[in-house]
């Protein structure tokens, strides 16, 4: 049963039984270096959004406090 099991397994992946367990290590190696450089990327994405969020609450506490002072300005002529 689980030697079936894996046989279909290995099936299902496009695996081949016979195959050399080093070309299997080299392949999870490779995939491992990959992740970690993604990891490495996405963690540099994200510090770049939240520094554009924080950016962007400025702007945003700019642009009000324009507009306060405007209005105030507006209220002063009237």
């Amino acid at each position: 049963m689980i030697y079936e099991s894996a046989a279909s397994f290995l099936k299902r992946n496009s695996i081949s039984p016979d195959a050399d367990p080093d070309t299997y290590r080299n392949q999870a190696a490779t995939l491992e270096e990959q992740r970690n450089v993604l990891y490495s990327d996405l963690q540099a994405l994200q510090k770049e959004r939240r520094e554009l969020d924080t950016a962007k609450q400025n702007v945003d506490i700019i642009m009000n406090d324009t507009h306060d002072k405007s209005t105030v300005k507006n209220r002063e002529r009237e």
